[in-house]
C-alpha cells in the first residue's frame, strides 16, 4: 500500500525504500510483468555497513527521466548496462546467502561502476565510494537515486569512516534492522 500512495504521488516509484521500511532485513526486488516479487534474503554472515552521506543536488524524478532519455536516444547503449546490474543483483543475492563479502564487495563495485556510467553518481558520491575501498572496505557504491544522498561501504573499520569524513562526507551508522515496521498498542 505504502509503494502504491508514493507512485500515485510521484507518478512512479521504486518498491524499495517502502519495502524494507516495512519488512526490514534485505528483501530481493524483481520487476515481473506489471507487478514486483518481494523476497527476503538471508544472508549467510552479518553485514557490516558504513554509510556516508552528501546533499542531495538531484532528484529522484530528475535521475529516472534522464536515465530514460539516455535509454530511449542509446537503447543498444543503455539496456544492456541495466541488464549487467540485474544479474549484478542476483548474484549479489546469492553471494549474501552465501556468507561470501569479499564476491559481494567486488559485485558492488562493479554495479557502482555501471551506475555512475548511466550518469547518476555525483564527485562527491564517487570521492567517498573510492576513499571508502583505498581505506580497507570490501565494496562500496551509491545507494538510492544517486545525485548525491548516500553510499554504502562494505565493512566495519574506523578508517573507513575517518576517509569519508576527510571527503566532506558525513557518517551514518547503522545496523541491519530485522523487523521493519512494528505496530506498538497503547492498550
Amino acid at each position: 500500500m505504502a509503494w502504491q500512495v508514493e507512485r500515485d504521488v510521484q507518478g512512479s516509484a521504486s518498491p524499495t525504500d517502502t519495502t524494507m521500511a516495512t519488512f526490514g532485513g534485505i528483501m530481493y526486488i524483481k520487476p515481473e510483468g506489471n507487478s514486483t516479487a518481494m523476497e527476503p534474503v538471508k544472508p549467510g554472515v552479518t553485514i557490516p555497513l558504513i554509510i556516508g552521506y552528501t546533499p542531495r543536488v538531484s532528484t529522484t524524478k530528475d535521475l529516472v527521466a534522464m536515465v530514460r532519455r539516455k535509454y530511449e536516444s542509446m537503447r543498444d547503449v543503455i539496456e544492456p548496462i541495466i541488464r549487467s546490474i540485474g544479474v549484478i543483483t542476483r548474484k549479489g543475492r546469492e553471494a549474501l546467502e552465501k556468507g561470501d563479502l569479499e564476491l559481494m564487495g567486488v559485485l558492488m563495485n562493479i554495479n557502482h561502476g555501471l551506475l555512475d556510467a548511466l550518469g547518476v553518481s555525483t564527485k562527491q558520491l564517487n570521492e567517498m565510494v573510492y576513499v571508502a575501498r583505498y581505506a580497507g572496505a570490501l565494496g562500496s557504491k551509491l545507494t538510492g537515486a544517486g545525485g548525491g544522498g548516500c553510499m554504502i561501504a562494505l565493512t566495519n573499520k574506523s578508517e573507513v569512516e575517518k576517509a569519508i569524513e576527510l571527503t566532506g562526507g558525513s557518517v551514518l551508522k547503522a545496523g541491519l534492522d530485522t523487523d521493519g515496521t512494528v505496530v506498538i498498542s497503547n492498550d
